[in-house]
């Protein structure tokens, strides 16, 4: 186009282009090819560029005779001046692409940290090589920027100064933390560092040690809770009770639970979860060692009522992890720590039932002794309990309660504030979300705790097991745990990110209904091999359902997470004291149909559960209406 004007001007086209030869016309190239080349020096070629092209436009070392330099003389200054005017506009245009990189380049120095942290040790020696061998094009000052860079990234600056380079690194702590060095998890510094991400084999502190801490602390409560659960055959032989004294005790074992839930929420509130923790099972150690004294069922009821002080351990465990992450992986944390506790239900079946008590009635004499079995179980008491204190001292010793150090250490500090143990509480009286829930959890929960304590006792009166043979196929229902729960709350998760917070009340719903069908499908199961089938998929939707409510919990009330857990999670043992008293009362079947029908009835709670802030399926209905 340049040329056509030009010629038009009356310029001869053999001018036009000896004079372009001359202007260093060759030097003006449109073609800028850079193929996957770092950021640094795809500006540096860009500027080097920008440089050539406005050197360009001076006409030296002519080899044109004086004759035809004069007559080309006029083209030639045409041509520069079309040439300035494409130069002011090319540098307009490189500025603003350098502009553009350079914000790049600073966006991706965070991602370039998280990066380096995922290589390999040999991928680490290797990858500043390349970076220092491209170095050599550049000037001293972008080296000596680019060198100060990766200082800061290797954690040569000072964290807990609130700089730039801080804020970039999702790695660092923030000023107010006991941790001066690096996490070893991602974290959110505007939600109090809370992590952003699981990495289940790690054990660094403070995040992933406490999550390993919260369900391993729960596994040992749940271990001392249902200790006497495999052994109530036996039990029951030894202080001759009845099938309602029987379950009478597994009901004053669920019960003693509930009102130590809706206390410790509002003390984890007020002193941290690590130390509700410990507390909770050192005190519970004591009562299930005494176990082995009683002698009649009055004495059985109160030993298994203060037992049940174990079960509150399950609101300290979500308000330790719930402290630990973020509210968006909060569901999968607190499905995979409750799961994995659970398991200690089904593991204290196999290990109470089917080992410790064969091996201890072999120790005292076998068969040739008619005492064997009953100083056997008298004497098994003893594991659980020294397991538990155990994991009290450690959890004690090694442990945080938060992202940024000890709980009470800060409060102290006046570095956060304390809310009223009343006021906790209340947040959850008077909160129809948490009213909700809790009837949900009920639902789920409840099943477990119910079907925990009787499976054992279900299929050696029903189908006619052998104690040690009752209590392992009854341990499958715990089984289950080592995952289904934290598909529940992995389920919560994924939903939530596609649909948002009616996402997770949808999955909610779907869980509760199909469990409410594999219950009643349990109870109606006329063969041994049918029962166990239908055990293992009503363990699975339980524990789903279970991971699903506790997915929601943390979004109820941010200000009293411990009021609303503690109160969503006595409403679990609420529902095992309604179903034990259910089985006290009528047959298996009619039982297990009772208690099917409540998991589907509960479910439509889903509708009517409404969260500030986000979306439920109210307002998706009259969304759509309004279309």
């Amino acid at each position: 186009q340049r040329r056509d004007t030009l010629l038009l001007s009356g310029h001869s086209m053999e001018d036009l282009d000896r004079a372009a030869r001359e202007s260093g016309r060759e030097k003006f190239r449109r073609e800028m090819t850079v193929a996957f080349l770092p950021v640094f020096i795809l500006e540096e070629k860009l500027v080097l560029k920008t440089q050539s092209l406005f050197g360009s436009s001076k006409n030296s070392g002519s080899d044109m005779d004086p004759r035809e330099a004069k007559r080309c003389g006029g083209a030639a200054r045409d041509v520069e001046g079309g040439n300035r005017s494409i130069f002011r506009r090319t540098r307009s245009a490189l500025d603003s692409s350098i502009h553009s990189i350079r914000n790049l380049d600073t966006s991706l120095h965070s991602l370039t940290g998280s990066f380096r942290e995922s290589l390999s040790p040999m991928d680490k020696s290797s990858a500043p090589t390349s970076r220092r061998r491209n170095r050599k094009s550049l000037s001293d000052a972008e080296s000596m920027q680019l060198s100060n860079e990766e200082s800061s990234r290797s954690g040569n600056s000072d964290f807990g100064d609130g700089s730039s380079n801080a804020s970039s690194d999702m790695y660092v702590p923030s000023h107010d933390s006991k941790f001066k060095g690096r996490y070893h998890v991602r974290v959110d510094r505007s939600q109090h560092d809370k992590a952003v991400e699981i990495r289940l084999c790690q054990m660094k502190r403070p995040h992933m040690r406490a999550f390993h801490a919260s369900w391993i602390s729960f596994f040992a409560a749940f271990f001392l809770w249902f200790a006497v659960t495999p052994l109530l055959g036996e039990i029951k032989d030894t202080l001759t009770l009845s099938k309602e004294q029987i379950w009478t005790s597994s009901l004053c074992g669920t019960a003693g639970t509930i009102l130590m839930r809706l206390i410790l929420g509002p003390l984890c509130d007020k002193f941290g979860a690590r130390l509700c923790m410990a507390s909770i099972l050192l005190v519970s150690a004591i009562p299930c060692a005494m176990t082995g004294l009683v002698e009649s069922a009055e004495g059985l009821y109160i030993a298994r009522s203060f037992i049940g002080i174990a079960g509150a351990s399950f609101v300290a465990c979500q308000y330790w992890t719930s402290s630990m992450f973020t509210r968006e992986v909060a569901g999968t944390a607190n499905a995979l720590v409750a799961g994995w506790g659970n398991l200690g239900g089904g593991v204290t079946q196999i290990v109470m039932g089917s080992v410790v008590f064969p091996i201890l009635k072999h120790i005292f004499g076998g068969d040739s002794n008619e005492k064997s079995a009953e100083q056997a179980w008298r004497t098994s008491f003893v594991i659980p309990s020294f397991f538990a204190v155990i994991v009290a001292i450690v959890i004690i010793s090694y442990c945080d309660d938060s992202p940024k150090g000890d709980y009470r250490a800060r409060v102290r500090a006046q570095e956060i504030s304390i809310e009223s143990p009343c006021s906790s509480l209340s947040a959850g009286c008077t909160n129809w979300n948490a009213w909700a829930l809790m009837f949900q959890y009920a639902c789920c929960f409840g099943v477990e705790v119910t079907l925990t304590n009787g499976a054992a006792f279900y299929f050696k009166e029903r189908f006619g097991q052998s104690t040690e043979s009752a209590a392992a196929i009854a341990s499958v229902f715990g089984a289950m745990n080592l995952f289904a729960r934290g598909l529940g709350g992995h389920g919560s998760d994924l939903y939530n990110t596609r649909y948002g917070m009616r996402g997770r009340l949808g999955w909610q719903f779907v869980t509760l209904v199909i469990q409410g069908g594999m219950i009643m499908l349990f109870g109606f199961a006329r063969s041994l091999s049918g029962a166990i089938v239908a055990l293992i998929f009503t363990s699975i939707m339980v524990q789903s359902a279970e991971g699903s409510t506790f997915g929601i919990v943390p979004y109820v009330s941010r200000r009293y997470t411990g009021g609303i857990v503690g109160f969503v999670g006595a409403g679990g043992n609420v529902g095992g004291v309604m179903f034990a008293a259910i089985f006290r009362s009528f047959p298996d079947e009619k039982a297990m149909y009772i208690m099917g029908a409540a998991a589907i009835a509960s479910a439509f709670l889903s509708f009517t559960i409404k969260i500030k802030g986000h979306s439920s399926f109210a307002t998706w209905l009259h969304y759509y209406q309004s279309q």
